[in-house]
């Protein structure tokens, strides 16, 4: 790791960041308003304010593809559209972590377009779901990652726009794809607005104030989270 991505590291540990909103919001059952994968989260956030340390993650195959993809996804978007793109890892001094004024919460954004305007990348592994996705309305995909888009405008809330980009990469494993990586069809553009997330976004810091109050609890006291949270 660089420098930079290791004091970005360091930045995020002890916090709940958008990347993990999902997680955080999942209920259990039964009744219970925390799940399983809630509160597997938020021990995450007790053994990183414990130890003073990032928890170590195993990136998949998924996740290497990704961070692969991600600088020419970024091309892509300035081949392809008027606005002035920035990328947040790499056109700024630091990796760029934002709390917007929300205790034990940070936000990373893949890159800022026009100076404003929020964006997302996912670069897709599965083609077919690429080829379903050109033929989805914004309406129909935000599911997957709406706790994430809601996390984006909650840690910068002086913006109202998101674009969420779906890239097409070009492996070096797949002789047959001769596409330009800049061309047109590599790229889905989706575009929302903060009001879209509102309800959303208040969802998101509840769970994060009485989440992370868990966590110190449990941190205080040696207290288990699960009869901190349904008790």
């Amino acid at each position: 790791m660089t420098e930079r991505e290791i004091r970005w590291h360091k930045n995020r540990c002890g916090k709940v960041t958008s990347s993990s909103l999902a997680k955080l919001l999942t209920k259990g059952t039964k009744g219970k308003l925390w799940g399983d994968t809630a509160i597997s989260y938020l021990y995450e956030k007790v053994y990183e304010l414990e130890m003073g340390k990032p928890i170590r993650n195993e990136s998949n195959a998924n996740f290497r593809w990704g961070h692969e993809q991600e600088p020419m996804a970024i091309e892509w978007l300035k081949a392809n559209t008027m606005y002035d793109i920035k990328h947040c890892s790499e056109d700024f001094d630091e990796i760029r972590f934002t709390s917007g004024g929300v205790d034990d919460f940070g936000d990373s954004l893949d890159f800022l377009a026009d100076g404003n305007i929020l964006g997302e990348i996912k670069c897709v592994t599965s083609q077919s779901k690429f080829a379903k996705y050109k033929r989805c309305s914004k309406a129909d995909v935000v599911n997957e990652y709406a706790e994430q888009f809601s996390g984006h405008f909650l840690g910068n809330p002086n913006s109202d726009r998101l674009l969420y980009l779906v890239y097409d990469g070009q492996s070096d494993e797949d002789e047959m794809d001769n596409v330009d990586p800049l061309d047109p069809r590599r790229g889905i553009l989706f575009e929302y607005s903060r009001e879209e997330f509102e309800g959303l976004m208040n969802l998101d810091l509840e769970r994060i104030k009485v989440g992370m109050s868990a966590v110190r609890i449990c941190l205080e006291t040696g207290e288990k989270l699960e009869t901190i949270l349904n008790s």
